[in-house]
Formats: C-alpha cells, structure tokens, sequence
C-alpha cells in the first residue's frame, strides 16, 4: 500500500516532492520519470531516488508492461527496475518479475535480484538467482549474491562458497584505485552474506587479510564496514559525515 502525503513528509522532509533530507543532506529534484525521482545535491555529490510506486504517484499491469516493456528506453526500464520493490503487495508482482527476468538483461536482474529474493517462492526464487550469477560480470554480482543469500535457501551458503573464489581470483582483485573498487568490494560483501548464512570467519580470515592489503584507503572503509564486526582487527570505519 502507498505511503499517505503525511507518511511521505514525515520519512522524506517538508519539501517533498520537490526535494527531500537523508542523513541531513537535503537533496533537491534533479530528474521526474514515470516510475521515479532521482535527487542529487550536487555541491555535496550525495543523491537518492524515490519510487512514485511509494506515494502512489505511478502504477502498472502486467498487461501494460508486457505491452510498454519493448518500446521503452533502457533509462526507462532502469527508472522501472529501480523502482519495482515498492510494487510488492502488487497482486502480479511474482508476474512482474517473471516477466522482467525472461526478457531483462543483466543490470536488470542486478537491479531486481533483492525484489526476486523476496517476491518469488523460495526455491524459484534460489534457481533464477544461481542461474543470473552464472552470467553475470564479477564486477557485477553483489546484489546477486545478496540476493542468493537473503533467500535462506538450503543450498545458498554452497552456493556463495562456489562463487568466492571466481572473485578472489579475478586479476583485478588487488588493482590500486581511488574509489570503491567493484571486484573487491564483491569479495568483500560475498564474505559478509557467508558469514551471516552461518559460515564461521575464521573460514575467510585470510582472504579478507588479502583485502586489507589493498591500496585504497576509501575502499579499505568499506570493507571495514562490511566485514570489522566479524573481524576485530580490521578497525573501526571512518565515521559517516553528518551535516
């Protein structure tokens, strides 16, 4: 069900829908598409989007998209794929995502992969999940093993131990970067959905002593953040700025 007016000022600020406040950053709108709101505060380089499926400012059949789905822009569909989490009390919504998932690509199933965990029975769900992580990018394949993990399928925790060492392999692994880097932030978040599926850590100590070997310090404090509640000695993460 839909936020109410009252609902949607209360979480998103004052000023919504023409700008919204997370983590004390007001952030104006920047971009209105059919599904979503994207907001950016430029000065800061902070930004969010907002699906209009959560004030109930946009809806869909599956009929209507089975129809619209071939016509739209690939910033259409990402404007819809983004935004299709707020449609799960939708009576197609398992109808929905079938349908994304057989005609989507793969930054669609990225963008779909935590609605399909939760959307689709179990066992469904844990099949489409394996099958995406077998095509997808290494670079690509965090939300898919979120994904697979949030699950809770007998077979996920095999699963992810399968998939970490095509990541720990990867040459790009330990290359120097200024930002975030995507292989190891992968390695580092399939370690996270491991642990929280019941492998002990010390099974992954070494690796992530690998990765605090890594070059960037900004990603260093991601891994921080994922993984420093499992591992002591990593350190504690910058603190997040407040304004």
């Amino acid at each position: 069900m839909p936020l109410s007016p009252d609902q949607m000022i209360k979480s998103h600020g004052s000023e919504y829908p023409d700008a919204v406040v997370f983590n004390g950053v007001r952030m104006p709108l920047v971009r209105e598409g059919r599904f979503q709101r994207v907001y950016e505060n430029s000065e800061l380089k902070r930004g969010t989007v907002v699906s209009r499926f959560m004030d109930g400012t946009a809806e869909i059949t599956l009929s209507e998209l089975q129809e619209l789905w071939p016509t739209w822009t690939w910033i259409e569909r990402h404007d819809f794929t983004n935004a299709t989490r707020w449609l799960h009390e939708h009576a197609e919504f398992p109808e929905i995502l079938r349908y994304m998932l057989d005609h989507g690509n793969t930054k669609d199933f990225c963008a779909i992969a935590l609605s399909v965990s939760k959307g689709l029975p179990k066992d469904e769900a844990f099949a489409r999940l394996s099958n995406i992580l077998d095509q997808i990018p290494i670079d690509r394949s965090v939300n898919i093993t979120q994904a697979i993990a949030h699950t809770k399928h007998p077979d996920a925790l095999d699963r992810l131990r399968e998939h970490l060492p095509k990541i720990l392999s990867d040459p790009r692994l330990m290359e120097p970067a200024d930002s975030c880097h995507e292989v190891t932030y992968a390695a580092a978040c399939c370690i996270e959905h491991l642990i929280l599926l019941n492998a002990p850590p010390d099974e992954f100590e070494t690796h992530v002593r690998q990765l605090n070997d890594h070059s960037s310090a900004r990603l260093l404090d991601w891994v921080r953040r994922r993984l420093s509640k499992y591992y002591p000695w990593l350190g504690e993460p910058e603190p997040l700025p407040t304004f």
